[in-house]
């Protein structure tokens, strides 16, 4: 029976430090896990995925950089308003249009309206915002510069690749596709590039549908 109780805990101490070694290791190359830098080259489209205005302004600078042709928005606007939203009416205040806000703001930053357009409809995770740009394309083989953040890169990247086999799609993001030094001193940044480890590891098991 000793002999038995002790292999089992030669075995449960090998799992461990088989265990702790991979969590260094990712550790360690994490921003090589869920980052990709490359340079970009011309495409028809710098595509400002949802989330954040800061891609709407790099979606802008590729324009005006004559890397891309057009900004092309996508749409992650709910179909149907919430009740906060409602509420929100019901007292006289009308959120703002959030479409409209990133248009104007293009605008502002000097692109013309006619070289924006949107594509999608309430997408609610990045495998869906890359099934509604297919559609748009409807076939297009253009190459396309995603914008998005640099912790979300390379499961972006994989994502459109995937859903668009035969378009040449490049990787933007705001202050480059890289790591901030000394990033796992902040605590929420490296909460952040966890999670999106854990969300790359899950769509690398073949779970596509929810991310």
């Amino acid at each position: 029976m000793n002999a038995i109780l002790s292999m089992i805990g030669r075995v449960i101490g090998l799992i461990s430090t088989l265990i702790l070694a991979l969590g260094i290791g990712v550790m360690v190359n994490l921003e090589r896990l869920i980052m990709v830098d490359q340079p970009v080259e011309k495409a028809a489209y710098a595509v400002a995925l949802d989330g954040d205005n800061k891609r709407v302004m790099l979606a802008a600078d590729l324009v005006k950089r004559g890397l891309a042709d057009k900004v092309l928005l996508s749409n992650g606007e709910p179909v149907h308003e919430d009740e906060l939203t409602n509420l929100m009416r019901e007292i006289g205040y009308a959120p703002p249009d959030r479409m409209e806000v990133k248009y104007r703001m293009l605008e502002k930053l000097g692109v013309a309206r006619d070289k924006i357009a949107e594509f999608g409809l309430a997408s609610l995770n990045t495998r869906e915002e890359a099934k509604a740009l297919a559609g748009f394309l409807n076939g297009s083989r253009d190459a396309v510069i995603i914008v998005t953040t640099n912790y979300h890169s390379n499961r972006a990247k994989m994502i459109f690749e995937a859903a668009l086999p035969d378009v040449k799609v490049m990787i933007a993001c705001p202050g480059g596709c890289v790591a901030p030094a000394n990033w796992w001193k902040d605590p929420a940044v490296t909460a952040q590039f966890v999670l999106e480890a854990v969300k790359l590891g899950y769509y690398l098991l073949g779970n596509t549908d929810r991310v």
